[in-house]
């Protein structure tokens, strides 16, 4: 079994892909894609299974609420009022598949978009803030066709951070004085597993 080759100097939200014979579960597929990306803290598995020309959604995302505007009113003997309105993000992964017979096989059409909120910055102007949102997106729209048996795995990363910290007994920002850096890099990892098979 051959499995996706991910470069340890990879960019955030990037996609990679390979085809692999034979009828591995799921969950077998799954853990041999995430065992070429290192070290994993966390894993959500999501399963799903559909038919012929049936229309299949999964999606690992959370809402993430924010003030689009705010409006003050102004009326006599009462004094103002201030409204607030906001607004909802969905960063995360979001997909959908639609498989389809053709001669024995199944073509695959796919449509997976990685999404992250970056930031999410208030600005203040006039006594009434807002928040403007700031987010990076990837979006994967493709067909593959797969023979009966075959399994398509598809990897992607959510996102990157990296995380550094200063300590020592002395000057944490001078190592002459016991001073150290400690780094550490949290990457969100997705591995999608999808077996063609005829019912």
């Amino acid at each position: 079994v051959s499995a996706p080759t991910v470069s340890s100097t990879y960019s955030a939200m990037s996609f990679g892909a390979t085809i692999t014979g034979g009828r591995l579960s799921g969950s077998t597929a799954a853990i041999q894609a995430l065992s070429t990306l290192g070290h994993m803290s966390e894993v959500i598995s999501k399963t799903g299974i559909t038919q012929n020309g049936k229309l299949l959604g999964l999606q690992e995302a959370s809402e993430e609420g924010y003030v689009q505007s705010t409006s003050t009113t102004t009326t006599t003997n009462a004094g103002s009022t201030t409204s607030i309105q906001t607004s909802t993000l969905v960063p995360g992964f979001t997909s959908t598949f639609l498989p389809k017979m053709v001669d024995g096989k199944i073509l695959l059409d796919f449509d997976i978009t990685l999404s992250n909120l970056d930031s999410l910055t208030t600005y203040t102007t006039n006594s009434t803030s807002v928040q403007l949102p700031t987010m990076s997106m990837t979006r994967l729209t493709q067909s593959v066709l797969l023979k009966p048996g075959q399994t398509l795995i598809l990897t992607g990363m959510n996102k990157q951070k990296t995380t550094t910290t200063n300590n020592g007994t002395g000057s944490a920002f001078l190592p002459i004085f016991g001073g150290g850096l400690d780094a550490a890099k949290d990457d969100a990892m997705i591995a999608v597993v999808i077996t063609a098979r005829l019912m």
